[in-house]
Parts: C-alpha cells; sequence; structure tokens
C-alpha cells in the first residue's frame, strides 16, 4: 500500500499527461476520495510546485478545488486535492456529434466568468483556458445536483500583477517567444508574441464556448510539423476568419464576448458584470428558471436521477489532466 502525507492511500492511475500522472486515492480516516497528481522531482520544467502556490493564492474562492497537500514524496512532488466530476471535454467527447447543448453552454457561461473574474481578482491570470480544465462538481460520492463548474490545473496560470502591485508592463511583442497555452484557444495577442493578461483569458473563453455548441473551430485539426508551424497556421486563419462567420448561427453574446475581449487594451479590466448579465438574459429570455441537466445531442440525460455516466466518470477520475 502507498500512503502520501501519511493520511492518503493511493489507488489506480486515472490520468496522465506531458506533465505528470493522476491517481485516485482516499482519506484513511474519513474515506474521503481524493486525486493525487505526481510529477517526477527531477523533470525538467517542474509544475505542481508552482500549481500548489497558485491554489494557495486561491483558497476560500468558490469553483475551485479544495487542495489538502503539497510536498515531496521520495521522487516526486505531489499536490492531494479534492476530487470532482468529469470536465466539459469529457462530456464533449461523449456526445455522437462532439457538440454540447446550447442551453448548456449559455447556462455554464456566467460561471466560467465568474471563475475568472475571481481568480484575476488575486492578480493572476490562467493562460491555459480550455474545455479539460472545467469540472463538475460533485457531493461526497455523488455528482453535484447543481451544476457547479469548478477550474483546474493551474500550472501555466500566472501572475499579471509584479510584487510592487502594478500590472506588468507591456513589452514589445516577440514573435519569436515560445508561447504558453494551447494554439487552439490563444488569443490573437498571445499569437503575436504579446504576455498573457485578463483580456487573453477572455478571448479563450469565446473559442472554446464557440467549440462546444458547433464541435469545431475553422482552425481545429490542423496539420503541421513544427510547434511554432502549428501556432503560425492557426493565427493565419484566425486573422481570416470574420466574426460573423465565427459565431454564424450562434446568439450575439458569443459574438460580443469575442469582440470585446479583442477590443480591450494591454491592462484594461474585462467588463465581467456585462458579460455575464448577457448571457445569464439570454438563458432566462429562452429558458426561464429551468433547472439545467447534463445532455448531450443525441439525447442521452444525466441529472439527479439519472447519474450513472457521471457517477462512473467520478470513480475513473476522468475530470482530471496531469498536465
Amino acid at each position: 500500500m502507498v500512503v502520501v502525507g501519511e493520511l492518503w492511500e493511493v489507488f489506480d492511475k486515472i490520468g496522465q499527461g506531458s506533465f505528470g500522472e493522476v491517481f485516485a486515492g482516499e482519506d484513511k480516516q474519513t474515506g474521503q476520495k481524493v486525486a493525487i497528481k505526481r510529477e517526477s522531482s527531477e523533470t525538467t520544467c517542474p509544475q505542481l510546485e508552482h500549481e500548489y502556490q497558485m491554489y494557495q493564492a486561491l483558497h476560500g474562492l468558490d469553483g475551485f478545488p479544495k487542495v489538502y497537500y503539497g510536498g515531496q514524496e521520495g521522487q516526486y512532488n505531489v499536490i492531494v486535492m479534492e476530487r470532482l466530476g468529469p470536465s466539459l471535454k469529457d462530456l464533449l467527447q461523449l456526445s455522437p456529434t462532439q457538440r454540447l447543448p446550447l442551453q448548456t453552454v449559455i447556462y455554464c457561461v456566467p460561471q466560467i466568468l465568474e471563475r475568472l473574474e475571481a481568480l484575476h481578482s488575486r492578480g493572476i491570470v490562467f493562460r491555459d483556458v480550455k474545455a479539460g480544465q472545467l469540472c463538475v462538481g460533485r457531493y461526497g460520492d455523488d455528482i453535484s445536483i447543481s451544476p457547479q463548474l469548478f477550474m483546474v490545473d493551474l500550472g501555466l496560470a500566472k501572475y499579471y500583477i509584479d510584487e510592487s502591485g502594478r500590472h506588468i508592463r507591456n513589452k514589445k511583442p516577440d514573435w519569436k517567444k515560445s508561447k504558453t497555452g494551447t494554439a487552439r484557444y490563444a488569443s490573437i495577442n498571445v499569437h503575436k508574441g504579446r504576455e498573457h493578461t485578463r483580456r487573453d483569458d477572455i478571448e479563450s473563453l469565446g473559442y472554446i464556448i464557440v467549440e462546444l455548441v458547433k464541435g469545431r473551430l475553422p482552425w481545429s485539426n490542423l496539420r503541421a510539423l513544427t510547434s511554432r508551424e502549428g501556432w503560425k497556421k492557426t493565427l493565419d486563419i484566425k486573422l481570416d476568419t470574420l466574426l460573423y462567420d465565427l459565431t454564424d448561427g450562434l446568439p450575439d453574446p458569443f459574438r460580443f464576448l469575442i469582440d470585446h475581449a479583442r477590443q480591450l487594451g494591454f491592462a484594461e479590466k474585462p467588463d465581467y458584470a456585462t458579460l455575464k448579465r448577457m448571457f445569464v438574459d439570454l438563458y432566462q429570455h429562452q429558458w426561464g428558471n429551468e433547472v439545467l441537466t447534463w445532455t448531450v445531442e443525441d439525447g442521452s440525460e444525466w441529472s439527479a436521477g439519472t447519474q450513472e455516466h457521471l457517477d462512473a466518470w467520478c470513480d475513473t477520475g476522468l475530470a482530471y489532466s496531469a498536465g
């Protein structure tokens, strides 16, 4: 039996990524299920210590997992954290059409904006917003009846406020610098070599919600021999794609959110309140106060009464990526 921090028993591996592994775990005294992330302490670019510090900086905020332990265990850096349900990416992949219902996405957007606003209020930008980092909550061993979303995987998060309390400087763009994040969802300014700020997280969110509803983006599934080539090809298509074409068939707030992010200055604060209100009003206009259940395009449904698929996900831990 492997034990971490003298309190948590380690079970099967449930995830793996470029930065490490994730294991199912359990508190030996209470039986509480946890997720245990680990990476080799000798890795070239360690991230877990930084991620642990980011979670500590966000302590007390809603919508971020509780972290119970962070430290070194033998040859590994380790984080023990609250175990959540599946991510939006997991739900998307279950759908035969690779899409989520419009109602589901519109319902989720204000929550995601709240998470980003809270993160930004602590002087931090996420820098890699994507569907795999947004997970359904749970109560004990069950999926949360209320579809609360949690933001996870803060390994690439970074302070945009310096030690003096000032916003980082707007340096000259460096086209040749290595990019942070995921090209598919990166803002145009990040593509051009500018530092990440709040506006870039919002623009990334815009691309994500379009993809969740439509199933793909115009620059999805590009072929490239190198990372640099892939980033360049993605930027070229983003620049050539009109916002009206990108959001064709979607309600106006989708286009407004991306346009708002693109119009913001380097250090300018996004108008979170207006963005949230637009999506809340849109949801209430279309569906009133209807309680959301998790659905996919083929009509399959998860609710408080039929949660077999979600419970299975909780048991296998697909909500977590290791990098």
